[in-house]
């Protein structure tokens, strides 16, 4: 039962850390914008799920899609390593590491 109180309290800490933070929820309005702009389309919304797991992604063509996913890769690639930064070296935020 400890491990998977464990496993939910990690989940908790990514889903906060991909999603209700702050300055994440602010990347990830930037990128509402971009898919509506890309896809012309304002009936899709960032959710939860393609913020974190890729599922039900935006309307659109095969190129559009491969855009889209490599931005959003790419703002997860940044706050996982940022989150690395602070965990293993101290080190700044998202909103330093952004000015390097």
């Amino acid at each position: 039962m400890a491990f998977a109180s464990t496993l939910g309290a990690q989940s908790g800490r990514v889903c906060h850390m991909f999603w209700h933070c702050g300055f994440v929820a602010l990347l990830w309005e930037w990128f509402q914008v971009l898919a509506d702009r890309l896809t012309f389309c304002n009936t899709w919304a960032v959710s939860q799920d393609y913020a974190l797991y890729g599922l039900l992604p935006p309307p659109g063509n095969i190129c559009v899609r491969g855009i889209l996913t490599f931005v959003s890769a790419s703002i997860k690639l940044v706050i996982w390593r940022d989150r690395c930064n602070i965990v293993f070296r101290g080190g700044g935020g998202l909103q330093t590491s952004w000015r390097r």
